[in-house]
């Protein structure tokens, strides 16, 4: 059972019916367009109740028996169970009854409903084919399809946003392997660095230290070819004094026949030459070489 609200759109009647006139002899001929024709209207009651009347939007067309079908337009709401009845205007007057059919929409599954003579109930003076044949055009009503379509975007636009996060979540996936990817060479690059610099600082180190080993071998260097220096002067002056001493003592032996006053000058003259040599290498620890004249000569322009 379909307990969904429809609209009854359309009737469709396809077959002019023919009535009978009131003699009760004859039906009418309307099919060589004479006479009064047959000009039906519709009728639509819920229980005893009229809810549609087609005079009340226009009145009744004219139809023969050589036109193909009459169509009725209606555009009404019905949930429960239905009497459409169909009539003939006669005139202002007078009216009569042509058919009547039930019609429950709790069982309509197919937006047409067909219903054929069988299932048509008749009135005496009404004549018709057994091909006649009556079509009720239904559709669900605009808030239930508004519904079903509420619904059917909704599931779309859910399948759609799942779609969609499926294609994100894989994007983040990958984005967060190539980050760490990323992350991990740059933490490999960052050691490889931080051993070269830390093989750098140990090269230098090493560096430093045979340069500093290297400037304290040239500083001993130095300073002991300093210190042979030295004693050489020293190995000179010594010679020197030696050789003024031994001429002081040839001197002494040639010039035996000399004053004695003259040898006391000579020999205070040499120990203040003797004195002031001293005082000489105390103040100055490096001597040029220099002949024993030229030496002699020195120290002789000092003491005058």
């Amino acid at each position: 059972m379909n307990k969904k609200s429809f609209t009854l759109e359309k009737v469709i009647i396809n077959e002019v019916p023919k009535l009978k006139d009131d003699n009760n002899k004859k039906a009418s001929k309307p099919a060589d367009g004479k006479g009064e024709g047959f000009r039906p209207y519709i009728q639509i009651f819920k229980g005893s109740k009229a809810i549609f009347n087609h005079l009340s939007k226009e009145k009744p067309k004219v139809y023969y028996t050589s036109d193909i079908a009459i169509w009725f337009e209606i555009g009404m709401e019905i949930k429960d169970e239905i009497l459409v009845r169909c009539r003939h205007y006669k005139s202002d007057t007078e009216r009569t009854s042509v058919f009547r059919v039930f019609f429950n929409p709790c069982f309509a599954f197919d937006e047409v409903v067909r219903l054929n003579k069988t299932e048509v109930d008749f009135l005496p003076d009404v004549e018709t084919t057994e091909e006649f044949l009556i079509d009720l055009i239904i559709k669900p009503t605009e808030s239930e399809n508004s519904e079903a379509e509420t619904i059917e975007k909704l599931r779309e636009e859910c399948i759609k946003l799942t779609e969609e996060y499926i294609k994100k979540k894989q994007e983040y996936d990958l984005k967060q392997e190539e980050l760490r990817k990323e992350q991990e060479r740059l933490e490999k690059e960052a050691q490889e660095k931080a051993a070269a610099e830390k093989a750098k600082e140990e090269a230098t180190k090493e560096n430093k230290g045979g340069e500093v080993k290297e400037g304290e071998n040239k500083a001993k260097f130095v300073i002991s070819e300093s210190a042979s220096g030295d004693d050489e002067d020293e190995k000179e002056d010594e010679e020197i004094l030696k050789a003024v001493k031994q001429d002081s003592k040839d001197s002494d032996v040639s010039d035996e026949k000399e004053s004695k006053e003259e040898k006391a000058a000579k020999n205070e003259k040499f120990e203040k030459l003797l004195k002031n040599d001293e005082e000489e290498n105390n103040e100055d620890d490096e001597l040029e070489e220099e002949d024993l004249d030229d030496y002699i000569s020195k120290l002789e322009g000092k003491t005058s």
